[in-house]
C-alpha cells in the first residue's frame, strides 16, 4: 500500500536502498523505526477497517488512544532519536503526516521541524562530493538528495497549509536539485515536485504578506505555466498515469487557483468586469474543473479516492469553494458543469473520511458554506461526467510487500485545514454573495514595478 499509493507522491524514502537494507536487516538506510512508520502509513489507507485501526482510530475509538502500529513506531522513534541518523529524519516526516491526519497539526508540524533540523545537523543540505575525503557512492548521493528534497517538499507543504514560514531557506543549501530530465522516472517526478513546491513556497510567502500586486500575480502565474510546459512527457497528466502523477497535477491546479483567487472578484460583483479580474476568475474556474476531472479519473483508474493523500483534500476543498462561489453568484445550479464538478469534490471528501479524520469536518464546513450561499446539494449521476463513458472504479491494490514491482509508484500524505472546525460562521453576512472575503491584492507603492527575485527552477 505504501509503495503503490504514497511513496512517489512525495518521496522521502529511497526505495532501492531501503529494501536492500531490509533484506539484510542492517545498513544506514533501514531501521525498525522507519519500517514501522511505513507500515503505519500503508495501514492507514487499507480497505480493511481492522487494518486501518492499527494506525488510525475509527469514529467509535477514543481519539487519544494510541493505535498499535503508531505506538510501536513512536516508541521506536523515542529510542532512535537518542542517536539519530538518516532514517530518523524519514521517520519524523512520516509520523508528522500521521499526526496531521489525526487533526494534531501542532505536533505534526513540530515533528516536521525536528526533521528539518536534523537535515542540517547531519549535513544533508551540503554538496560534499567535491571533497576527495568523502567516499560517497552514487547511491549514497542519490539517497541524500531524496531525503533532503523530500524534507524540503514537506516543509513547503506545511508552510503552505498552515500559513507558517518555511524552515528550510534555499540560501543555506548547496546540494544539487533533482534533474527534471533524470534517467529514471522516480527521479523525474521527484524533481517536478521539488520545482513546483519551490514556486508554491514563494507564492505563499508573498500572499502571507498581504502585499501581492497584479504584476506579481502575473509573474507567479507565468512561473507555474512555465513549470507545466517544461514537464517531461512521462510525468504529464494522462488518465492512465500513476497515482503520483495525479497528485502532482492536482497540486499544480490548486496553486494556480491560489495565486489567482485574490484577484478573481469572488464576492465583489462590481469588480468582475475588469480585464485582470476576468482573467484570474477564468483561471480559477478552469482549474477547479480540471481538479474535478482528475478526481473522477482517479476514481476510475485507481479505485475510490480514500487512498489519496491529505494534500488532495486541501486541493479538492480549494476547487469546491471556488465552484460554490461561482454557482452562488451566477446561479448555475441544477445540472450545470459547475454543480457536477462540485458534487465530484464532495464525493471525494466523503470517501476520504475513512482514512483522513479531518475530512469529515471539511465536508461539513463546505456543506455549511453551501447553505449560507443558497447553493443546494443535488443528486447527480457523476458517471455521466466523462465523455468516454466511465467504467466502474477499479478495486484498490493491496498486494503483499514481497511482490516488489519496480514500476510501482511512490508518496507521502499531507492533510490541511484541520483548523477549519474553529471557523466562526456566526459572523457571516448571510446576504453576502460568498462568505469568504477573498482579499484583493494590496497595491503597494514601494517599488510597484519590481518583481521579487525568484530562484531558477530549470
Amino acid at each position: 500500500m505504501y509503495w503503490n499509493y504514497q511513496h512517489s507522491v512525495l518521496p522521502i524514502v529511497h526505495r532501492e536502498a531501503f529494501l536492500n537494507g531490509m533484506e539484510t536487516g542492517r545498513g544506514p538506510y533501514f531501521s525498525r523505526c522507519l519500517f514501522l512508520c511505513i507500515l503505519a502509513s500503508g495501514a492507514r489507507i487499507s480497505s480493511h477497517p481492522a487494518i486501518r485501526k492499527l494506525a488510525i482510530p475509527s469514529e467509535d475509538d477514543d481519539k487519544n488512544d494510541r493505535r498499535p502500529l503508531m505506538k510501536q513506531a513512536e516508541d521506536a522513534l523515542e529510542k532512535e532519536i537518542t542517536n539519530p541518523g538518516i532514517t530518523t529524519i524519514q521517520s519524523l516526516l512520516l509520523l508528522s503526516v500521521m499526526y496531521c491526519i489525526q487533526s494534531n497539526d501542532s505536533k505534526g508540524w513540530m515533528l516536521s521541524g525536528n526533521a528539518c533540523r536534523l537535515v542540517f545537523d547531519l549535513g544533508l543540505h551540503q554538496d560534499w562530493t567535491y571533497l576527495s575525503t568523502m567516499k560517497l557512492s552514487p547511491i549514497d548521493v542519490e539517497v541524500r538528495q531524496v531525503i533532503f528534497w523530500g524534507c524540503f517538499n514537506l516543509d513547503r507543504l506545511w508552510a503552505l497549509y498552515l500559513g507558517r514560514p518555511p524552515f528550510i531557506k534555499l540560501i543555506d543549501v548547496s546540494i544539487r536539485r533533482p534533474d527534471m530530465r533524470a534517467p529514471t522516472w522516480d527521479m523525474r517526478i521527484f524533481a517536478a515536485w521539488v520545482h513546483l513546491l519551490d514556486i508554491a513556497g514563494q507564492i505563499a510567502d508573498k500572499l502571507n504578506t498581504n502585499a501581492c500586486t497584479q504584476g506579481q500575480i502575473d509573474h507567479y502565474s507565468d512561473a507555474l505555466q512555465q513549470w507545466y510546459n517544461s514537464l517531461d512527457p512521462t510525468v504529464q497528466f494522462d488518465p492512465k498515469a500513476s497515482t503520483a502523477t495525479y497528485h502532482l497535477h492536482l497540486q499544480y491546479s490548486a496553486m494556480t487557483i491560489l495565486v489567482n483567487r485574490h484577484n478573481a472578484g469572488f464576492g465583489s460583483p462590481e469588480k468582475r468586469n475588469y480585464p485582470d479580474t476576468t482573467r484570474s476568475r477564468e483561471q480559477c474556474l478552469h482549474h477547479a474543473f480540471r481538479i474535478a476531472r482528475i478526481l473522477q479519473d482517479y476514481r476510475t483508474q485507481h479505485g475510490d479516492t480514500s487512498t489519496m493523500l491529505g494534500s488532495a483534500l486541501y486541493n479538492t476543498t480549494m476547487a469546491a469553494t471556488t465552484l460554490v462561489a461561482e454557482v452562488s453568484e451566477t446561479r448555475k445550479d441544477g445540472a450545470s458543469e459547475e454543480m457536477l464538478c462540485l458534487m465530484i469534490c464532495l464525493r471525494t471528501m466523503k470517501e476520504m473520511e475513512h482514512t483522513e479524520i479531518v475530512a469529515k469536518n471539511v465536508y461539513n464546513i463546505v456543506q455549511t458554506i453551501m447553505r449560507v450561499c443558497n447553493v443546494h446539494d443535488v443528486n447527480l449521476d457523476l458517471d455521466l461526467f466523462s465523455t468516454n463513458g466511465m467504467s466502474p472504479p477499479l478495486p484498490r491494490i493491496e498486494s503483499p510487500i514481497a511482490q516488489y514491482d519496480p514500476s510501482a509508484t511512490m508518496g507521502l500524505n499531507q492533510t490541511t485545514l484541520a483548523m477549519w472546525p474553529a471557523f466562526d460562521f456566526e459572523g457571516i453576512d448571510m446576504g453576502a454573495a460568498f462568505p469568504f472575503a477573498f482579499e484583493q491584492p494590496v497595491l503597494t507603492q514601494e517599488h510597484p514595478g519590481i518583481l521579487p527575485p525568484m530562484d531558477s527552477y530549470m
